[in-house]
């Protein structure tokens, strides 16, 4: 099943993809916060923010740029 993050993020396979990834991301966004407090992240939730908020972004450039009409 895909979704806007294949937009952006080519190539790293679905959890549910036969395919294995050599980065897999974490289950819950509580289990990516415990990895930056592990980390000794000082803001781990404001780096969460920045995290989701970037991957926003490029997902709404991304919606943009096929909105456009070709020329």
């Amino acid at each position: 099943m895909r979704n806007q993050i294949d937009l952006i993020a080519a190539g790293i396979p679905s959890r549910d993809s036969d395919k294995q990834a050599m980065i897999r991301g974490y289950d819950s966004l509580d289990d990516l916060r415990k990895f930056l407090v592990g980390s000794r992240c000082d803001q781990p939730d404001m780096a969460m923010m920045m995290i989701l908020c970037t991957i926003k972004n490029c997902i709404d450039d991304k919606l943009n740029e096929e909105d456009q009409p070709l020329v």
